[in-house]
């Protein structure tokens, strides 16, 4: 039979836009899931990817499907149209079938136009989890460059790994469903400068990413305004924040900027608790760069003492180190990664309760 990412079919997990029956699953992570009783399951995909004059194909999006909550395939999206397999087996079995987005938003759009499979029997949307965290963040959330080395790889989207990275590793660790909204480069204040840059970078920001479905989407498709996310498809008791890492390239220890960042931090704070009132938002930074972990640690001390809200906590992660290996582009390795998890995971518990799974 064949059917399309309607959410009768499937469940949806992430930030996606539905538009004339296509799925568009550009967030890090985001995709779908259902169950699945059968032999061959087949899904067809639209793609924007066209190879960059300058640097080729190492922008191209990539998606991975998992069988059983277990990774088996990952594959590149290079066509504006093609057809993948995704689960063949020689018995009929009953599975839960996921789809997801491996590359960021960043890199390319992807849309799910259709799974084609050889069973008559419907599928069936797998169920929510009780639990939920949501991580606002940058190329660390998105897993940039973990599969790579440093001065030896330049990033590629074949070496961008959400699903081991630590935002999604700690959502799994406690069973959680999870969103991503997180770009690479981006920043509260400025996004990625150069050294010699005298003004902020401030036209695409994690502000402004933060209250639409898919602004990057609407974006390039002159969808104005951009589609609004309704906050009530996705209530997380937890929220993670993990931004200032690019903002650093332009504060440069600079007191007035520093000072720039932090209001602009506090008006993100306001935004974020506005739309989520009852989560614990747990601001972090410092695995990558720490020149702004004190800003963000007396920023939210601030916020705290100014509204009286005692759910929003601060997180320093461990800076990482050339014996935890470093990735692309001086980027966290799966190590690194790894101890964010632990890091992470204990501040969660602390402030929520819960007990990890696994």
């Amino acid at each position: 039979m064949i059917f399309n990412a309607d959410e009768k079919n499937v469940r949806v997990h992430g930030r996606t836009l539905f538009i004339n029956g296509i799925r568009y699953i550009d967030y890090s992570c985001a995709g779908t899931a259902f169950m699945f009783t059968g032999k061959e399951v087949k899904v067809r995909l639209t793609s924007d990817f066209k190879p960059d004059p300058n640097c080729g194909e190492i922008f191209m999006p990539f998606c991975a499907v998992l069988v059983n909550g277990v990774m088996t395939k990952r594959f590149e999206v290079r066509e504006s149209e093609a057809v993948y397999e995704l689960y063949s087996s020689d018995k009929e079995e009953t599975v839960e079938i996921e789809l997801i987005k491996m590359s960021e938003a960043a890199f390319g759009k992807v849309g799910i136009v259709e799974f084609i499979t050889d069973s008559d029997i419907p599928p069936v949307p797998t169920a929510e989890k009780e639990r939920k965290i949501e991580f606002v963040g940058d190329s660390i959330t998105c897993g940039y460059g973990i599969e790579g080395v440093v001065e030896k790889d330049t990033f590629n989207t074949a070496q961008e790994n959400p699903f081991t990275a630590y935002a999604a590793s700690t959502a799994r660790a406690f069973g959680a469903d999870f969103n991503l909204i997180s770009w690479s480069g981006i920043g509260v204040y400025s996004s990625w400068v150069d050294e010699n840059a005298e003004k902020p970078l401030d036209n695409w920001l994690s502000p402004v990413l933060y209250p639409c479905t898919d602004a990057a989407y609407c974006n390039d498709n002159n969808i104005i305004p951009f589609d609004p996310w309704d906050f009530s498809r996705f209530v997380p008791k937890v929220i993670v924040i993990n931004l200032g890492t690019n903002d650093q390239s332009f504060t440069k220890g600079i007191d007035e900027r520093i000072e720039k960042f932090r209001s602009l931090y506090k008006d993100y704070i306001k935004l974020i608790r506005e739309k989520n009132p009852d989560a614990e938002i747990i601001c972090s930074l410092g695995a990558m760069l720490d020149g702004l972990c004190d800003a963000v640690e007396k920023t939210v001390r601030e916020y705290s003492d100014e509204t009286g809200d005692k759910h929003i906590h601060y997180l320093k992660f461990t800076m990482h180190t050339e014996a935890d290996g470093i990735a692309a582009d001086y980027h966290p390795s799966q190590n690194t990664h790894n101890r964010m998890v632990r890091e992470l995971s204990a501040k969660i518990t602390e402030v929520t309760g819960w007990n990890t799974i696994n």
